[in-house]
């Protein structure tokens, strides 16, 4: 199971999969329609709301949401792959955080 980002010939693709095996087979994906650039930075977020919805963004621009194939019980890990045959990603840094409304 997994959210996250992942490139087809230089095409980023957003996607949620509950229990896909992986990016781009049995998951739920769209294309963002933002392309990669060689030697280009880029800042990929990803908004998790509870088992409704993730909302996506490339350099802070919403670019898709999805509402369906959302994991929804599991422990999860940032992952990012590469789809396709010479393709390579550099990671700088990743930041996870987590946002909770507490009861007072």
């Amino acid at each position: 199971d997994f959210i996250g980002f992942y490139t087809t010939n230089g095409t980023i693709r957003i996607a949620c999969g509950k229990n896909a095996t992986a990016p781009g087979t049995g998951d739920t994906n769209a294309s963002t329609g933002v392309s990669f650039a060689d030697d280009t930075w880029v800042k990929l977020t990803f908004v998790v709301h509870g088992t409704e919805a993730v909302d996506f963004y490339v350099d802070g621009s919403h670019v898709g949401r999805i509402t369906s194939g959302l994991p929804n019980d599991e422990n999860l890990t940032l992952e990012v792959g590469c789809v396709g045959s010479g393709e390579t990603v550099d990671i700088d840094y990743a930041t996870v955080e987590s946002e909770r409304n507490w009861a007072v």
